[in-house]
């Protein structure tokens, strides 16, 4: 197994965990779910009915919306770490991304505030919405519904063997320390699989846009090229353990793409198989 130095990752990184929770306004109606089956004449629950106690009301929309693209962010953003959702950041991003994760929490919070705005409005579209389906005790007072919401994160820096405090003796002290290096070492073996594969991902998928068979040609999309920047940019900081393969890569895809013209690649397809060539090439020395 691959060793680290533990050590300095300790010094060079945080921890971190975000818990977003949406009231997403649908609801398990079991008196509708029994008629179902029995108009159906199934002999078990055969399925359930779920209203949309909201359904149409657009803030509330934006809300799930938003919750989930700040999930995608934070998981691009961050490296995991574990098993437990909690991932890792290095120390040299910990500015910008603390700074942009408090942006979204005040965003994610304007927006319950504008869900608040139009609540009673949207209950009373709901009576008309669902008819004979309308329950009025399944709608929280506007002033509960904020609980209903949360945006929630914590950091804490990354432990360290020497943090035992209990008297145990030398030799069970050794073995926790043994299991603590181990199982922070295979944290960190997790954290810089994922770097390279988001690496090996997004270069095959520039790969096979780029591809040529015949009068076929694959797609090109800018956004897979910014974002293969982008990802360039993110690995001087997220290498955590300075690994000189890894950053020689990113040099490489940054050397290779830097300064390529989406628009000349699709009228030049010399351009494009050169460049194709020089992906296909790099991802040849990939290993994992």
């Amino acid at each position: 197994m691959t060793t680290f130095n533990v050590a300095s990752i300790s010094s060079s990184a945080v921890l971190v965990s975000l818990n977003i929770s949406v009231w997403t306004g649908r609801k398990l109606d079991k008196q509708v779910s029994a008629e179902i089956d029995a108009d159906k004449h199934t002999r078990v629950r055969a399925g359930n009915y779920h209203k949309n106690l909201m359904a149409g009301v657009k803030e509330l929309e934006d809300l799930g919306k938003y919750a989930a693209e700040t999930r995608n962010w934070f998981a691009y953003r961050t490296l995991p770490w574990g098993n437990e959702g909690t991932k890792i950041v290095p120390t040299a991003n910990l500015f910008d991304f603390k700074q942009e994760l408090s942006e979204r929490e005040n965003q994610f919070w304007n927006l319950v505030d504008d869900f608040e705005l139009v609540y009673n409005t949207a209950i009373q579209a709901a009576q008309f919405k669902l008819g004979s389906l309308f329950n009025a005790d399944e709608y929280p007072p506007v002033d509960v519904i904020r609980e209903k919401f949360g945006f929630r994160y914590f950091f804490s820096p990354v432990p360290e063997a020497g943090d035992f405090r209990v008297d145990i003796g030398a030799q069970g002290l050794e073995e926790l320390q043994e299991q603590f290096n181990k199982a922070k070492s295979d944290a960190v073996a997790q954290a810089m699989s994922d770097m390279w594969n988001r690496v090996h991902e997004v270069t095959a998928r520039l790969s096979n846009q780029l591809r040529i068979n015949g009068s076929e040609k694959g797609k090109l999309y800018q956004s897979t090229l910014d974002g293969a920047l982008e990802l360039c940019g993110m690995l001087k900081t997220m290498n955590l353990t300075n690994d000189p393969t890894l950053e020689q890569t990113r040099k490489d895809l940054f050397s290779t793409l830097n300064g390529v013209d989406l628009k000349e690649l699709k009228r030049d397809d010399a351009s494009r198989i050169a460049v194709k060539q020089e992906l296909d090439d790099l991802i040849s020395k990939f290993t994992f």
